[in-house]
């Protein structure tokens, strides 16, 4: 009895915050994690309880399983924190667009800017490169991230790039360049040097936490590395841009010496 009683009220309470959530306009992930992790008995239950129990209005066993019940679901709630963090990501994940599942946009790519990592540094590139008229795919590994930059209509997709098929699905072999700007230093050093291993004559910006990152990363063969100590977002479209802006004066330059020969 008491273990049932514990799955209703867990199950009941989750269910009626995650739709409260969602009419008040939360996504699914995040109303997901609010349910399971306030689907919990409160204190103020045990003084409710007690005044029943006190004014005769609960029998005297069934306030004490209730006391149990709540006692219970109070208990779990470290364990409600982290089942409604993986919920939360699960949904998130079904809802996010996979970058190994390409749409029609990403198989005409060519000439682009790929984005490892959407977080402030990744944001920040996109955003220069959009109002620079430069086309850019960006990949994560955070659906809420990925969801939001959706919402906005960004091509930001979910999928981790330092698996081949990844790389293949944003098409990277096409692209002009590749922005290195995830958080976890061990991952970035392990994404430059697998593209600068199969794709040599491809330009590498990478962000780097360090001046001692910094240098792991050039010497794995990143093009350009901005420390996190600068405006590393700015300096790494600036880079992009300036870089694009010179091979496009050199292709026109060449196109009329051509013509003039």
């Amino acid at each position: 009895m008491v273990v049932g009683l514990l799955v209703a009220l867990l199950a009941g309470k989750a269910v009626l915050l995650t739709v409260l959530a969602r009419l008040f306009g939360k996504p699914w992930g995040l109303a997901v994690h609010l349910g399971v992790l306030l689907s919990q008995g409160g204190e103020f239950a045990f003084v409710l309880l007690g005044a029943a129990l006190v004014g005769g209005v609960l029998p005297g066993l069934t306030g004490q399983i209730l006391f149990v019940v709540v006692g219970l679901s109070m208990v779990a709630t470290p364990l409600l924190a982290r089942l409604g963090m993986a919920a939360a990501r699960r949904v998130d994940r079904a809802e996010a667009p996979a970058a190994d599942d390409p749409d029609a946009a990403m198989e005409s790519l060519r000439d682009h800017v790929v984005i490892a990592g959407f977080g402030r540094v990744g944001a920040d590139v996109a955003a220069r490169l959009e109002a620079a008229g430069m086309a850019y795919v960006a990949v994560d590994l955070d659906p809420a991230r990925i969801a939001h930059a959706r919402q906005r209509g960004l091509p930001v997709y979910y999928g981790d790039i330092t698996r081949p098929e990844i790389l293949a699905a944003l098409r990277v072999e096409h692209a002009r360049s590749l922005v290195v700007a995830v958080d976890n230093p061990k991952a970035a050093a392990q994404l430059v040097a697998l593209v600068c291993y199969i794709l040599p004559d491809l330009k590498v910006y990478a962000r780097a936490r360090d001046d001692e990152h910094a240098a792991e990363l050039r010497k794995l063969g990143a093009h350009t590395v901005v420390p996190e100590l600068t405006e590393t977002g700015v300096a790494l479209a600036g880079s992009l841009i300036g870089a694009a802006d010179g091979a496009d004066e050199l292709a026109a330059r060449a196109r009329t010496e051509k013509g003039a020969s």
